[in-house]
């Protein structure tokens, strides 16, 4: 739904509950990332990285279609 509703903000999801076997099929299913709860350091760079990679396909599209 935030795909269809916001294609070019990332959704990073932040779990306790899931764990990798499940979180994986999460982000094959359209999530940016994800961060295990246990594992929040790991947070900011997957922030950057994720609004960094949005920029990246804005700008592509953006040089790839005509005005």
């Amino acid at each position: 739904m935030a795909q269809e509703e916001c294609p070019d903000v990332p959704f990073v999801f932040c779990t306790g509950s899931l764990g990798e076997e499940m979180a994986n099929p999460a982000v094959k299913g359209g999530a940016t990332d994800y961060v295990l709860k246990n594992r929040l350091v790991r947070l900011p760079s997957v922030l950057q990285r994720a609004l960094r990679e949005a920029a990246e396909r804005r700008q592509r599209r953006q040089t790839n279609c005509p005005p």
